[in-house]
């Protein structure tokens, strides 16, 4: 009978890289020392394509002292309960490298990884340019520290700085946030003392930030296309790349993607207000705009072909559907409509599904009952182990 512990260390490690689920890959680990040496967890580079995770809301969506929090795996349809206490009460942004961000009311700040529960500290909120404490609040609202955890980042993306490395380390993570009255736009990086503001003479107002092509651009709400240069400068600063589309109104959510094509696509999501005891707004279809480098213009697409794009409050992601358990020409969504969150008694997180780009029509790809919450309700991460 062959010794399977004897493989050599190089097929073993290419044969963990064809394994594209997590928990396929800590199974894997589990048969024998030789191939847990072999292929070191922190080392995993899946060559197989794997669908995001769902992080969902606490459980009852509550301030309980509940620690567990669930992760729904799409591709599987599976449901997995974590006991993970450092996200307890605390606002989630996922990511597309395995790292979640967190903010809680004790206005510290971590990067956690659910799977690993490997957790890193990143400066606190009182360490903005302009922090909760700066700026006015609307309508005089003192900022108490939940308003500052659900409101004050509006939107986080975790970035892997160097992805021209193999691996993931925690050298490499960029943490841009989008923060404040004015939507302005921070970075930080693990190791940082203070969060760095970006020098920007467009009067900030972003809503979201990709990196494409080992370059950093940001869009703002009148749909300005902006180059981030985080590398160099003393201080990082902005500056306008592209015009924005005319059909950018500004009251649209716009999201940044890197395309599965190796295409920058701009996302416009329509809202719908609707007159509801459970919900005051709904997505009413998304138009998508693909960018066209030579002339920094937008057009318009149509048809997404092959391609799946997952939205929400995380990093923005593309995948090619025939290689997935999932459905082409489709944008999943969750929702990120922060702004209504606290003003509606069940909270977020109704507002979720899978549009179809044809027939501009949307169905629910999760019907659990912990899908809302008042400061953190579902968002995409793609599962990693680090």
């Amino acid at each position: 009978m062959a010794d399977w512990s004897r493989l050599p260390s190089e097929l073993v490690r290419e044969i963990a890289n064809q394994l594209g689920e997590v928990e396929d890959f800590a199974a894997f680990l589990m048969v024998c020392t030789s191939w847990r040496s072999a292929a070191p967890k922190q080392e995993w580079n899946p060559r197989v394509p794997q669908l995001p995770w769902l992080i969902l809301a606490e459980s009852n969506g509550s301030e309980s002292e509940t620690t567990t929090r669930g992760f729904y795996n799409l591709g599987r349809n599976k449901r997995y309960d974590l006991n993970v206490p450092e996200t307890h009460g605390r606002r989630c942004w996922g990511s597309e490298i395995g790292w979640m961000f967190t903010v809680g009311m004790d206005l510290q700040t971590h990067l956690f990884n659910p799977l690993s529960h490997v957790q890193i500290s990143l400066p606190p909120l009182t360490t903005f340019e302009k922090h909760p404490y700066t700026f006015d609040f609307e309508e005089e609202k003192p900022p108490y520290p939940d308003w500052i955890r659900t409101r004050f980042v509006r939107r986080a993306c975790v970035i892997n700085g160097n992805r021209s490395a193999p691996f993931v380390t925690a050298n490499n993570i960029v943490v841009m946030a989008i923060y404040g009255d004015n939507s302005y736009l921070a970075l930080a990086k693990p190791g940082y003392e203070s969060w760095v503001s970006l020098q920007d003479d467009g009067n900030a107002r972003f809503h979201d930030i990709v990196c494409f092509k080992d370059q950093i651009f940001g869009i703002r709400l009148d749909g300005t296309l902006v180059l981030c240069e985080i590398e160099g400068p003393d201080p990082p600063k902005t500056s306008d790349f592209a015009l924005p589309h005319e059909e950018v109104d500004g009251w649209e959510s716009i999201y940044l993607v890197e395309s599965a094509a190796g295409e920058l696509l701009m996302v416009l999501r329509l809202n719908l207000m609707v007159e509801d005891y459970e919900q005051c707004y709904k997505t009413d279809g998304f138009d998508v705009y693909k960018f066209d480098f030579s002339t920094r213009k937008w057009t318009e697409l149509l048809d997404l072909g092959d391609q799946t794009l997952f939205l929400g409050a995380n990093y923005s992601m593309s995948f090619t559907a025939s290689d997935l358990n999932c459905k082409g020409n489709s944008i999943y969504f969750a929702d990120d409509n922060w702004f209504f969150w606290h003003k509606w008694e069940g909270g977020g997180g109704h507002d979720m599904g899978i549009c179809n780009m044809e027939a501009m029509t949307s169905e629910p790809f999760y019907l659990g009952d912990d899908s809302r919450s008042h400061f953190s309700p579902p968002t995409w991460v793609m599962p990693r182990l680090a």
